[in-house]
């Protein structure tokens, strides 16, 4: 199965983004997941589930208060209403009280249509369906993936000139390790992508925004512990220039050190670097770096996270 259109670039993009913290202010952060027996509704009602729900709590820490509060609670429930093919993928509620839905549809289990998954997104406010979406993604033809997302304020004013209010894809496997993929949406008319796998390397190019903007990415897995990642952005309103390369390295087990250079046009260069430990079994602790190299104005700026699962 093809990768979605959007993951055409993923084992770069991840290699560049993951563990880093954000250059523009130092940051804490705690994230705990937990795995418990309640599934759903029926669930409760029987006394506990199989799969079981999970709890993710996430808090950024703000040093200017005296309080840390939880920056998001979300939730994934396996079988909330106790029917088989519906799941809800997330519940999210951040420290401001808004919520967030994220709910799948197995057509294959609910109307025994092979291959078609369904989904709904909503920000529970049901006034005004500006925050509500309904996509599909169809996979049962060979070597191919096709998805399409509809805003469903914008379908019941008929109003499709909107940027969000529908994209819709498809990304085909043409084999030889070649993928290609289209989009389309009223922001863009046309995108399109291609990612070629040879051995350990990965090349991926989209051309987007009504191909004003390329971006080229390259992964290669130089050995089993280190693996390297580039890309570069050319044209485009806010990425013009930009450009990646960057490392990671595990090690030793249980230690990943990464490190990165970005810029744009010759300029803005920072050096990033990030050390992710395992302290015990599902327990990680991640401290990272941002350095201007080109600016004495600006400052060093640092980030840490533990994370537990």
């Amino acid at each position: 199965m093809p990768p979605k259109f959007g993951d055409l670039s993923k084992a770069a993009a991840d290699n560049l983004n993951d563990d880093y913290t954000g250059p523009d202010a130092n940051a804490a952060s705690f994230k705990s997941k937990v795995k418990t027996n309640f599934e759903g509704f029926q669930s409760f009602l029987n006394g506990g589930g199989k799969d079981g729900a999970t709890l993710t709590t996430a808090v950024n820490f703000d040093w200017g208060s005296k309080v840390a509060t939880p920056a998001k609670l979300t939730w994934k429930l396996p079988n909330p209403v106790g029917v088989p093919g519906i799941a809800f993928d997330k519940f999210e509620v951040d420290k401001s009280g808004k919520q967030k839905l994220e709910a799948g549809l197995d057509m294959e289990k609910l109307a025994k249509i092979s291959g078609l998954n369904c989904d709904v997104k909503t920000d529970m406010n049901f006034g005004n369906l500006a925050g509500t979406s309904l996509g599909a993604t169809y996979k049962g033809i060979s070597k191919a993936q096709c998805k399409v997302e509809v805003n469903l304020e914008k379908l019941v004013k008929v109003a499709m000139t909107d940027a969000k209010a529908y994209s819709a894809e498809a990304t085909y496997s043409l084999g030889g390790g070649a993928t290609v993929g289209v989009k389309n949406s009223p922001e863009s008319t046309l995108d399109v992508g291609i990612q070629y796998v040879t051995g350990p390397a990965t090349l991926s190019a989209m051309l987007q925004d009504n191909f004003s903007a390329k971006t080229v990415h390259c992964f290669y897995n130089l050995r089993s512990d280190m693996k390297l990642g580039a890309v570069y952005n050319l044209g485009g309103k806010k990425n013009d220039g930009q450009w990646g390369a960057g490392l990671a390295w595990n090690v030793c087990d249980g230690t990943l050190f990464k490190g990165k250079v970005t810029g744009k046009a010759g300029s803005n260069l920072v050096l990033s670097t990030a050390i992710k430990q395992t302290l015990a079994k599902g327990v990680t602790m991640t401290a990272g770096t941002n350095v201007p190299l080109d600016s004495a104005d600006k400052a060093m700026t640092w980030g840490l996270a533990f994370n537990i699962e």
